[in-house]
């Protein structure tokens, strides 16, 4: 919907557009004819129901301009059509377009449904996430190098670094679901919707997006002056990239290096843009 809303905006931001420059490039269309290898550009206009061709000559000033802005008027002309009904199009869709959601479904039911003992996730789309099962569901977690766990956070949950730490304790501020160092396996796919890669990582956390029940990866690279390191992290990031992950969209990433230390004011600003503005 909000990209529907977006498209919906940009494309009235061009109807507009549209309608300014049309009359502004001139009257009349465009004709060339080539003669001897020579081509030729006309310019055609229609009077009265008389037409008639004019022949730009190219040695003349302005030439170039007319015929470039003949070009645009012609291109201009058939986009206004498009453009339109794109117009119509994306009204219609906003206007009677309806989300499905199992959760906001069962409020409308009576108080015999309200149960939160009850598995509703039958009742969800396959791209879809019921937050009460994703919310109690066990997962396996990272048991590598368990002598790194060594930052505490509010929970009593350890982490490896205190960026991290920062950033689990911005997330429970906001009250947001999310699972630390959660097991998920990356598969590539060619062309053909074949597997031709599969490789497990631990993202350092996976985060349930409640607005629209989606799951956010959030990878914090924190040795990016150390070549080994970022090389090693780029590596990481195209394997997300290849399997579906991208940054801005489902991927949150953030770096630091020793001359710019990740604060807390880092994690809140990227929370604010991924989950939206803390709820106070």
């Amino acid at each position: 919907i909000k990209l529907a809303k977006r498209a919906l905006e940009i494309c009235r931001t061009y109807k507009k557009k549209i309608d300014r420059l049309l009359p502004m490039l001139g009257e009349g269309t465009l004709e060339r004819w080539s003669s001897s290898g020579v081509k030729r550009h006309y310019c055609n206009i229609t009077r009265d129901g008389k037409r008639t061709r004019i022949s730009i000559d190219p040695a003349c000033e302005g030439s170039n301009k007319l015929i470039e802005n003949l070009t645009n008027k012609a291109i201009l002309k058939k986009a206004d059509k498009i453009v339109t009904e794109d117009i119509i199009a994306l009204e219609r869709f906003l206007k009677h377009f309806k989300i499905c959601d199992p959760v906001s479904l069962r409020r409308t039911l009576s108080q015999a449904y309200d149960s939160d003992d009850v598995d509703i996730s039958k009742s969800f789309m396959s791209i879809d996430i019921d937050p009460n099962a994703w919310r109690h569901a066990s997962y396996e977690k990272n048991t590598a190098f368990g002598e790194n766990l060594k930052h505490h956070t509010s929970t009593h949950e350890k982490v490896r670094s205190k960026s991290e730490a920062m950033i689990y304790e911005a997330l429970i501020d906001r009250d947001v679901d999310f699972r630390y160092e959660c097991k998920l396996v990356l598969e590539s796919k060619n062309s053909c919707g074949q597997i031709v890669s599969r490789r497990t990582v631990f993202p350092d956390f996976t985060i349930l997006r409640t607005s629209d029940r989606r799951e956010l990866i959030y990878e914090h690279f924190g040795r990016m002056d150390d070549p080994t390191y970022m090389r090693k992290a780029l590596t990481k990031i195209d394997d997300y990239i290849k399997a579906g992950y991208y940054p801005g969209i489902n991927f949150i990433m953030t770096w630091e290096t020793a001359d710019q230390p990740f604060t807390s004011a880092n994690a809140a600003e990227v929370l604010d843009y991924y989950l939206g503005k803390k709820v106070k």
